[in-house]
């Protein structure tokens, strides 16, 4: 009767477990799917003070804008 009891209880407590992680497999593609992108910043190595939305040259010394 014991090891009828424990079996049930194990076989509970796996489903529960298998449950629960589907669930935060979804809440986590939800959050994914509702986060917003991150803005990518391109910069100047050397003037830092140019900032740009897309790669390009720095106006002022001509070098590659990089992405910060």
């Amino acid at each position: 009767m014991k090891t009828k009891t424990i079996f049930v209880m194990m076989a509970i407590a796996g489903v529960v477990a298998i449950a629960s992680c589907g669930k935060s497999a979804q809440k986590s593609e939800a959050v994914k799917e509702s986060a917003p992108t991150a803005k990518v910043v391109y910069t100047c190595p050397m003037d830092t003070d140019v900032v740009s939305d897309h790669p390009g040259k720095c106006p002022k010394c001509g070098m590659d804008l990089v992405k910060k």
